[in-house]
């Protein structure tokens, strides 16, 4: 079923269809002509009535990050070139407020620009579009926008060309650009990939040796798939005298059988061929391959290995040049003291031409990376949180942490420089992206869903007055421990395809990472700190300047033997554990220490290359130790109980939570003090 946005926009662009017909006025209709998909493109037809007939023209619509969470719902639609409509969910009826709107964002990407490629809102954006204003189109942007503006101040009547039903939409042009997300999701496609591998290999069937060649060792499928080819051609021989037809072309017999491997039905002969002949072929193929369905299922399985190698070598350098130019985007945000706090491959554009450069992203120097929607943007100053102007309290849930949910003075008062963690906030998005890029699947998707549970607990403990510093702590605890445990599932599921990605780190993320990684080594030291000196487990200063000292190497055989049983010396079992703990606590602590160390040492090179695997795991740990403190609840690897009466993360109550559900800014005004105009600079 449409949602109401959705259908807002279909009525919006018919209606600009027929001003452009020059029909104002006359019926219209339109009509879904694509697959009911509601995360999908999808293709309507656009219908108006002219003098003697009906004209019509196509547009195509789709949510974009409809269910990441953000204050506004976006979609993109192309029609004529690639628009993004963003429709807050409160809305704005006045003109002057909705200019405002649009200049905050503008203040935050001119202060980027040009170092950062930005779209934002505008006018011209749809006005464009429209007569009269299409008659007076200028090249000059700023000149025909404020061209528009004044139009439309002057007679007012024009502000309909701006709203979808009673409310104004916020128009950005993106016609020259791809969203990181449909290249990720090119470079991931594997099933039209795979589609694609079956229904090419013509010259595979009958040549054993070219198979093993480009497939290897297949096991025995080759010839039981040859086997059923076998079978098949014999059934088309019969099924060519039923129908009186000539004997059809080799290549023809080995494409059909070939588009049923690949999931697709033939559709037309290719050759001319009676009526009914299609359809019993399809019949006849379908019944050949439902007598072996385990040889299928087999084929099918190696065509999806092969091709899943191949797509990602294939990948593997745009992967690394796309990482690079993110690390450039972030170190320019920190240098201009600017944080997005909702980068997403939504809001990421790719700033060239992929169509006349089709090996463009291989290529880092020669593309860059632009940004959109600045809502919950903010430029900070001097760092401290009296200088800060106090941004939107919204975010992704996969994309975002604990400290988008709370507004500056509280952030000062827990952290020592609110800059930092405004920064970091970008960081793990970004680090989520990176994960992303590589794998084309999702990081922090699990750990998201704690967000609602969070924002209910939130609205709960303002009503019991519970402490917020208290709700901070805890849930920081709960959102890290599982964010470190799906981190840990995921990359390790992944290691190896992180791990062979090479990452050029430009000159200015050099100096980012080095500044930060510094900072995060400092951290852990005292996070070791407070576990040397858990009062349950007894050490002596000799074992705590012994354990200092000692190598993640060496602690790993000292916890080794601690569960073996060796240094049991008689404790009793709740101590041991307690050993345990500690221990196992120090190892990960000592090895994220070496790793940084070996990370670094890696950076002091002219033009560094690291692998992405590590580069993940120092960005993803740098966040941890700069967002959580060890006297809040050390992280050990085991999921930390949540709010006293709150849903475990992994009840269906929690769980169904989806990121569209986090309306953060309106539920955590309730609970905060109102934050200061938001976005502006």
């Amino acid at each position: 079923m449409m949602s109401s946005e959705k259908r807002g926009i279909v009525e919006f662009f018919l209606n600009i269809f027929k001003l452009q017909m020059n029909l104002p006025g006359r019926a219209g209709q339109y009509r879904m002509i694509s697959e009911e998909d509601a995360a999908a493109d999808q293709i309507f037809e656009l219908r108006v009535k002219g003098e003697d007939q009906w004209i019509s023209r196509r547009m195509t619509i789709s949510p974009l990050g409809e269910e990441s969470g953000s204050k506004s719902k976006c979609f993109k639609v192309i029609y004529d070139d690639m628009i993004v409509i963003k429709m807050p969910p409160s809305p704005i009826t006045d003109f002057a407020k909705y200019v405002e709107s649009i200049q905050a964002e503008r203040r935050i990407a001119q202060h980027l620009e040009p170092d950062i490629r930005c779209v934002t809102p505008s006018l011209s954006a749809i006005l464009r579009k429209i007569p009269p204003f299409s008659n007076e189109l200028d090249t000059d942007f700023m000149r025909f926008e404020e061209r528009c503006y004044q139009k439309i101040r002057i007679l007012p009547i024009f502000e309909k060309y701006l709203k979808i039903g009673d409310a104004f939409a916020f128009f950005m042009n993106l016609s020259r650009y791809s969203f990181l997300k449909q290249i990720i999701t090119r470079m991931h496609d594997i099933r039209q990939a795979v589609r694609r591998e079956i229904s090419t290999q013509t010259e595979i069937l009958g040549n054993p040796m070219l198979f093993e060649e480009i497939y290897g060792n297949d096991g025995g499928v080759f010839f039981a798939l040859d086997g059923l080819y076998g079978a098949y051609e014999e059934a088309l021989r019969r099924l060519e005298r039923d129908h009186a037809i000539s004997p059809v072309s080799s290549f023809s017999r080995k494409d059909w059988f070939l588009s049923h491997l690949a999931g697709k039905p033939v559709n037309q002969g290719g050759e001319q061929v009676p009526p009914g002949f299609v359809d019993d072929l399809n019949g006849l193929i379908k019944h050949i391959m439902e007598t072996d369905p385990d040889v299928i299922d087999a084929y099918r399985k190696a065509m999806r290995r092969h091709t899943s190698r191949k797509l990602f070598v294939q990948n593997r350098a745009r992967m690394g040049g796309i990482i690079t130019n993110l690390l450039g985007n972030l170190a320019v945000l920190k240098r201009k003291k600017t944080a997005v706090r909702d980068l997403k491959p939504d809001n990421v554009f790719i700033a060239g031409d992929l169509s006349g450069e089709p090996f463009l992203l291989e290529t880092p120097e020669k593309y860059s990376i632009g940004l959109i929607d600045f809502e919950t943007s903010v430029v900070f100053y001097q760092g401290s949180g009296d200088d800060i102007p106090q941004p939107m309290l919204a975010g992704t849930p996969s994309y975002a942490t604990v400290s988008h949910l709370f507004p500056n003075d509280f952030l000062s008062a827990m952290y020592p420089s609110l800059a930092r963690i405004l920064h970091l906030q970008d960081w793990h998005a970004v680090s989520t992206m990176i994960y992303n890029v590589v794998t084309g699947q999702q990081l922090g998707l699990e750990t998201g869903r704690l967000m609602p549970m969070m924002i209910r607990d939130m609205k709960a403990a303002q009503e019991k007055n519970v402490s917020r510093n208290d709700i901070y702590r805890r849930y920081t605890l709960v959102f890290w421990t599982a964010a470190a445990g799906e981190f840990g599932r995921k990359t390790g599921l992944h290691q190896k395809v992180l791990a062979d990605v090479r990452v050029q780190i430009p000159k200015s993320a050099k100096e980012m990472l080095s500044e930060e990684i510094g900072i995060s080594k400092t951290a852990i030291w005292e996070w070791m700190k407070v576990l040397l000196k858990n009062p349950s487990v007894s050490l002596t200063q000799k074992d705590i300047d012994g354990i200092s000292n000692a190598s993640g190497e060496k602690l790993v055989q000292w916890r080794n033997r601690w569960e073996k049983g060796a240094n049991e010396k008689g404790l009793p079992e709740a101590a041991r554990k307690k050993v345990l703990g500690v221990l196992n606590g120090l190892v990960k602590l000592k090895r994220d220490r070496e790793r940084m160390e070996t990370f670094l040492d890696r950076l002091g090179v002219p033009k560094p290359i690291v692998q992405a695997d590590d580069l993940l795991g120092v960005m993803f740990n740098t966040v941890l130790y700069g967002m959580h403190k060890p006297e809040w609840g050390v992280i050990t690897g085991e999921p930390a109980a949540p709010t006293a009466g709150a849903p475990s993360a992994h009840t269906p109550d929690a769980a169904g939570g989806c990121e569209k559900t986090m309306a953060l800014d309106c539920a955590v005004r309730r609970i905060e003090h109102p934050p200061s105009k938001a976005g502006t600079s």
